[in-house]
Order: C-alpha cells, then sequence, then structure tokens
C-alpha cells in the first residue's frame, strides 16, 4: 500500500471513531453527489498532491500529505436550532484529526490544518447543505530509493 492511502484510511478510521459521527466516505475529489447520505464525512487527497518537504541524508526526506475532510450536513434555517451539538460534533472530529500521531502509519509524525480548500466546495454545494471542514498536512518520514 501506499502512504497516502495508509493516511487517508487512518483519516476515515479515525473520523469513524468519533461518537455521533455520519456515515464516512473517501473518494478522489471532494464532492457530493445526489443520492449521498447527509450527513456524510467526505475525504479526499488534496487538490495539489504530496510534496517534499525536507530532505535528510543521506537518503531520508519529509513528505507532506494534504487530505481534504468535509463534514456535510443538512442546511438548517433555524438560526440556533441543534448548533450546538453541531458544534460538538465539528469540534470532536477536529481534535481526532489534529492528533500529532495518525493511528496507523507510523511514518507520519506530524500534523497541519487549514480551510481554504474546504471553503471553495462549501461554496459549490449550495445553500441547502450546511459544509464545514479542514485541509489536514500529514508529514511523514520516508527512505528514498538511492538507485
Amino acid at each position: 500500500m501506499s502512504v497516502y492511502w495508509d493516511i487517508l484510511q487512518a483519516v476515515e478510521a479515525s473520523v469513524d471513531a468519533v461518537s455521533g459521527v455520519p456515515a464516512t466516505e473517501v473518494r478522489y475529489d471532494l464532492e457530493a453527489f445526489q443520492g449521498d447520505p447527509c450527513p456524510l464525512v467526505i475525504i479526499a487527497p488534496g487538490p495539489e498532491g504530496e510534496k517534499h518537504t525536507k530532505l535528510i541524508m543521506p537518503n531520508g526526506v519529509w513528505y507532506e500529505y494534504p487530505v481534504l475532510v468535509a463534514l456535510v450536513t443538512p442546511g438548517n434555517r433555524k438560526s440556533a436550532s441543534g448548533l450546538e451539538a453541531y458544534l460538538q460534533l465539528r469540534q470532536d472530529v477536529r481534535n481526532k484529526l489534529f492528533a500529532v500521531k495518525l493511528a496507523g502509519v507510523s511514518e507520519v509524525f506530524d500534523t497541519g490544518m487549514g480551510t481554504e480548500a474546504v471553503s471553495k466546495f462549501a461554496a459549490a454545494v449550495g445553500t441547502n447543505y450546511r459544509v464545514t471542514g479542514w485541509l489536514m498536512k500529514y508529514r511523514s518520514a520516508e527512505t528514498r530509493s538511492t538507485t
């Protein structure tokens, strides 16, 4: 298995472990389809793919793997109805994702977080849904081939 695939699977398992999390899907891209269950957590590789961040002599390298995670819930036109439960679920998922280590992927040793790419997805989904999420960046230490 590739490190990227292992990371996606570990992120899915981490999100699934949060109490109250709806269905999760790992996809090629961050996109919602007609007929998707809602609420839903969508997990996808980041748009630019992995990049190396540091070389360690003689053959070590650090990579950063971007992973998009979006929590899609039904839109709610009532200003505060269910808000506390929604914010708690969001916080619980965020805390699970932002752990220093990623269970099951020994190469990962650091995590970063942003939101910009998920904001673009939220705008594309429309107002019938509430979308929140994160662009996670998982840093790994790996060995380069010398041949």
